[in-house]
């Protein structure tokens, strides 16, 4: 979960736009209905009339990227959610701007010596 204070503003809904450094919208045939003005961007407040669609905490919801036009919410991507007739359709693909691991190091000169590394 991220902190909800912490998430980054909402960028344009286009393909390949990146949201809060993690969530990245697929390429554009994958990318379905996105129109001129779309945001990606925080559920936020909107997240307490969903809570039917997700038994997940309320904390957990407010941060989910969700894709506006101006106020209006169109969809949800991770709760399979679309306001109304929208004919959104978008992939979004989870990604960390940096590796939770770093990369493999050597244990110590007898290791390393012998081959050995940890990972």
């Amino acid at each position: 979960v991220r902190e909800e204070a912490a998430m980054a503003a909402p960028v344009p809904a286009i393909p390949g736009a990146i949201w809060d450094g993690r969530f990245r919208i697929a390429a554009a045939d994958a990318a379905r209905g996105l129109t001129a003005g779309m945001t990606l961007g925080a559920l936020g407040a909107d997240a307490a009339r969903l809570r039917r669609c997700s038994p997940l905490p309320a904390s957990v919801l407010r941060t989910l990227p969700a894709l506006r036009l101006g106020d209006t919410l169109v969809t949800v991507p991770h709760l399979a959610y679309r306001e109304g007739s929208a004919s959104v359709s978008v992939a979004l693909a989870f990604g960390r701007p940096r590796p939770v691991a770093g990369a493999a190091f050597a244990t110590g000169r007898g290791c390393a010596a012998a081959g050995g590394y940890l990972y």
